[in-house]
């Protein structure tokens, strides 16, 4: 893309208010973020598989009034992919949850880096219409059917470029606002994936800006995972994270 392509792009297709800069992170399983970096691919998987029953409500409803059938709904459903990130640097919540086993790398780019990359990696002719990220936003489960309705109402009366139905993809309950979440965004128009589950993509490793370790890790298997991640083509900075790292204890009384 060129400067002012790229630009339109992004002022266009970075939906939810989100800071096109501001830094976004994800905990990858060790064995998965040495595939990223060795490989040099990253993947997308279908909202399907996304656990809350509210996620893609729009792909799971029944549509009424635009002459859709329950098969047609299902078969634009299958056309999305999506990545979840965050802009929470780390807490406990998102080392439990997303590195239970102890075993969790969190990478970091930006919003920017990861929609240009992505979209330049993909080779789309329809890159305005298939490659989205945004800011989640976390409301009542009343709220998110009319939203979605409000989504839909624009995308098919006035044509948006499926961002009304990419946003629809941004919607979750307000009991994982803790999860600050911020999601990339696919929608096969091509029919280019092969994989109704999962879509694979070209990945500049060189967009990750750093790689902070669990924070559970011991000395050798530090070292270990240091050593893996570096022969597997990373040349970002390494950490551990310091999240329960002992502080020196001492209370002076005198």
């Amino acid at each position: 893309m060129e400067a002012d392509i790229k630009h339109d792009f992004v002022r266009s297709n970075v939906l939810g208010h989100l800071d096109p800069d501001c830094k976004i992170y994800r905990i990858f399983p060790i064995h998965r973020v040495l595939e990223v970096f060795s490989r040099q691919k990253n993947v997308l998987v279908n909202p399907d598989l996304w656990d809350d029953p509210f996620e893609n409500y729009f792909g799971k409803s029944e549509i009424l009034g635009l002459g859709l059938a329950k098969k047609d709904v299902q078969a634009l459903q299958s056309s999305w992919y999506g990545q979840c990130w965050t802009l929470t640097s780390e807490s406990d919540a998102m080392w439990r949850i997303y590195s239970p086993n102890k075993d969790g790398v969190r990478v970091s780019t930006t919003v920017r880096k990861l929609l240009i990359d992505f979209t330049a990696k993909s080779h789309e002719r329809w890159g305005y219409a298939s490659h989205f990220i945004g800011a989640v936003k976390y409301m009542n489960s009343v709220d998110i059917i009319n939203y979605v309705k409000s989504m839909l109402d624009a995308e098919f009366t006035t044509g948006a470029h499926n961002i009304g139905t990419a946003s629809t993809l941004l919607v979750k309950r307000p009991e994982f606002s803790h999860e600050a979440e911020v999601r990339l965004l696919y929608c096969d128009l091509e029919g280019r994936c092969s994989n109704p589950d999962l879509a694979e993509f070209d990945f500049d490793i060189s967009i990750v800006e750093d790689a902070l370790l669990d924070p559970r890790l011991s000395g050798e298997t530090l070292q270990r995972w240091i050593d893996s991640l570096q022969a597997a083509g990373c040349q970002c900075p390494l950490y551990q994270s310091a999240l329960y790292q002992m502080p020196d204890y001492l209370i002076d009384l005198r």
